[in-house]
């Protein structure tokens, strides 16, 4: 069975108004979130060790184009020095390059979205195409993102994705060791899996 969320999103009706919907979520602790890239010695790859904060975000769905929606009050911040690479000097120079402590946090803020539908009985599933505010080193881009949503459980879905960005695009310098001898390349990948619980959706009509 769907969860309520996904039900809401597939199922909207059909009259053209606008709608809105306020989900309410929180992230299970067996979510996970990755950095990895390539030296030119190694691949390294750094994993977030915190905790994700509850929140609300704010669906809104124009009742003209099929499955294509918008946010509003969607900002997570994902602090950077939570990210462990297992080496304390590379979290040292990834921690310098990225100028956390300045800039803390990556901001992702979603935008739009536009859902291609793939259920089956037993696994019921979709694919998703999402447009984020990224924001790194006081550096804000908008970046597109594949995702793909399944339903594990009753109001429980798992979101997972992958971003590859350049470093350069954020004004991020790749770290470096050994008086340069060791060299970060510039192209590295964010990786999540998610594990979502949604629930006290309030569905509401907008003006149109």
């Amino acid at each position: 069975m769907l969860t309520p969320l996904l039900f809401a999103l597939f199922f909207s009706p059909d009259n053209n108004a606008p709608l809105a919907m306020e989900v309410k979520y929180s992230v299970d602790a067996t979510s996970s979130i990755k950095i990895t890239g390539e030296s030119n010695v190694s691949p390294f790859e750094c994993l977030y060790s915190e905790g994700l904060p509850a929140g609300y975000v704010t669906i809104i769905m124009d009742g003209v184009a099929d499955q294509e929606f918008e946010f509003s009050k969607s900002a997570l911040d994902i602090k950077i020095k939570s990210f462990d690479c297992k080496n304390s000097l590379m979290n040292r120079d990834l921690y310098n390059a990225m100028n956390a402590d300045k800039n803390p946090f990556i901001r992702i803020e979603l935008q739009k979205a536009f859902f291609i539908k793939s259920n089956s009985d037993l696994h019921p599933q979709s694919d998703l195409t999402v447009e984020i505010s990224l924001t790194i080193n006081e550096t804000c881009k908008r970046e597109l993102i594949d995702l793909k949503i399944e339903e594990t459980a009753s109001n429980m879905i798992k979101i997972t994705g992958s971003k590859s960005i350049r470093m350069t695009d954020y004004n991020i310098t790749p770290p470096s060791a050994m008086m340069g001898l060791i060299k970060v390349k510039n192209l590295i990948t964010i990786d999540f899996e998610l594990i979502v619980k949604t629930g006290g959706i309030n569905t509401y009509a907008l003006a149109s």
